[in-house]
């Protein structure tokens, strides 16, 4: 795969032009959503986002719970670096993190190896479970951020849910 992927980057260079998109997204729009590989293409065109819109912050179920953790450093770095006066936190149906079990992670992990012990270490149940439905889940996120200490309240925040069957982006909340 690396070999394909640097032989994909000599044709980009030698065909492509870089089209000159600004780090500071112009919309002053950031958007977190699920790292779900159909809403690569499919969210920003849903959304009429091209490069430069937005700063785009993607995880599994587009879901923040810890109010200190990696997800919240980026909301924190695009509110105070980029200029980012809203944001859009977007979960979707058809989510396969909200699938995930605790104990089929166990097993997952052991099928490729990983030592018993390492797995008992680590706090599987509370850190891999499955999340909430989208509309939950999404709102839990919302109310997260907009309560955040961190937050300006200038800063608007809001939910949506998109249904990756139908392309509809459907509002459910915002602070």
């Amino acid at each position: 795969m690396s070999d394909r992927l640097l032989e994909n980057n000599r044709v980009f260079l030698g065909s492509a032009e870089m089209e000159d998109a600004p780090k500071v997204p112009r919309m002053g729009l950031a958007v977190i959503s699920c790292m779900d590989a159909r809403l690569t293409r499919l969210l920003p065109w849903a959304l009429g986002i091209r490069d430069g819109d937005a700063a785009m912050i993607r995880n599994s179920g587009a879901s923040i719970r810890d109010p200190y953790g990696d997800t919240m450093h980026s909301v924190l770095i695009a509110v105070y670096e980029l200029g980012v006066t809203e944001i859009a936190v977007i979960g979707h149906t058809d989510c396969g993190a909200r699938k995930v079990t605790a104990d089929g992670m166990r097993e997952h992990m052991k099928a490729r190896g990983i030592d018993e012990a390492a797995i008992e270490s680590a706090d599987i149940d509370g850190w891999l479970n499955g999340l909430a439905g989208p509309k939950d889940e999404v709102m839990s996120t919302v109310r997260l951020i907009s309560g955040h200490p961190l937050i300006p309240s200038d800063v608007a925040v809001r939910g949506y849910v998109f249904d990756t069957r139908s392309g509809r982006l459907t509002a459910i909340g915002a602070s």
